[in-house]
C-alpha cells in the first residue's frame, strides 16, 4: 500500500483562504437572539396581514394597508424591546 499523499504548503494555504472567505462569521448570541425575534415577528405579521386580508375579501389594492395594520396589531401585543417582558 501506498502512503497518503500530504498537503503541501501552498495547497494547503489555499484550502486556509478558500474556507475563510466561505464560512460566515460566528455570529454573537445578542445578535442571533435579534435575527430569532426579527423572524417570529415577521412571521406574526405575516399571518395577522392574512387575517386582516381575508376579513376584507382577499380585494387586491390594499396589500400595503393590510400590512402596515398588521405591524401595528403585533406590535401592540410584543412587549418592548428595552422593557424586557415588563410593561
Amino acid at each position: 500500500m501506498r502512503p497518503r499523499p500530504t498537503l503541501t504548503k501552498q495547497r494547503h494555504a489555499t484550502n486556509e483562504a478558500h474556507a475563510s472567505r466561505t464560512t460566515p462569521p460566528a455570529r454573537e448570541p445578542s445578535t442571533a437572539a435579534a435575527d430569532s425575534h426579527a423572524a417570529a415577528r415577521a412571521e406574526l405579521i405575516a399571518a395577522e396581514a392574512y387575517l386582516l386580508a381575508e376579513r376584507r375579501g382577499f380585494v387586491p389594492g390594499a396589500e400595503l394597508d393590510d400590512w402596515l395594520a398588521a405591524e401595528a396589531i403585533v406590535d401592540g401585543r410584543l412587549p418592548e424591546a428595552g422593557s424586557k417582558g415588563q410593561r
